[in-house]
């Protein structure tokens, strides 16, 4: 194979895989075949398994019987001066009568899981879904905005993995009758 055809070769190689990856990013965001609902205080979204996310009429959010754990007390806020960042640090007594009064063995990974997270903590949730997903909303004060963040906890890695995410709005519920958590 002479030099020329080594290039054509290489090139056409390239291009393929150019293509293929523009191919499979479209696909990523206009296939909503397994997606969660999403229901903030404002608006309701459709969020595919690939984070990808489009608004949707709130009339289109089916109620759920998921359980809705409010442990906003269970954490405490604080600057490290050597990394000139805002932790947070799990609030033993709180979070001990919270665990004590919801037998639920996921629970403190969980909120181990969560005190890992930057900046203060305004609102914090764990919806326990009727799936047996765990998803933790949190609402930020990040000091010029508030995003507000939706994570599912993954139990074989122990790990919180980020779903959504929106501004100045609180997640109330989710809806994952659509979804299948791979």
């Amino acid at each position: 194979m002479n030099k020329k055809q080594l290039f054509i070769c290489i090139t056409t190689l390239v291009s393929i895989f150019i293509i293929g990856s523009i191919i499979f990013y479209i696909l990523q965001k206009i296939d909503f075949s397994n997606y969660i609902l999403i229901k903030t205080e404002k608006s309701c979204y459709k969020v595919n398994k690939y984070g990808n996310s489009k608004k949707i009429d709130n009339n289109e959010f089916v109620e759920t019987n998921n359980k809705i754990y409010s442990i906003t007390n269970c954490f405490e806020s604080y600057i490290d001066q050597e990394k000139n960042e805002v932790l947070n640090k799990i609030n033993k007594e709180n979070c001990n009568i919270f665990l004590e009064d919801n037998k639920d063995s996921e629970l403190l990974n969980i909120i181990n899981e969560i005190a890992n997270l930057k900046h203060d903590l305004f609102d914090v949730k764990i919806i326990h879904t009727e799936k047996d997903n765990y998803y933790v909303s949190v609402y930020l004060n990040t000091n010029w905005i508030c995003p507000s963040d939706l994570y599912i906890y993954d139990k074989n890695e122990k790990k919180l993995k980020l779903v959504f995410e929106t501004c100045n709005e609180f997640i109330l519920d989710i809806n994952e009758n659509n979804f299948n958590y791979l």
